[in-house]
């Protein structure tokens, strides 16, 4: 399995929470904006 293999199927798990926006204007719709997070890496913040 390659190391981008891997990476895709940390992203597929279930723990990994999915958001889905819905974007508009002027009350038209312009699309979803879908964002997974990931819970197996963490940023350091100072």
């Amino acid at each position: 399995m390659s190391d981008y293999d891997k990476y895709v199927e940390q992203l597929r798990h279930p723990n990994n929470p999915i958001v889905f926006m819905e974007m508009t204007a002027g009350g038209a719709p312009l699309g979803t904006i879908v964002v997974r997070f990931t819970t197996y890496k963490f940023i350091k913040c100072s």
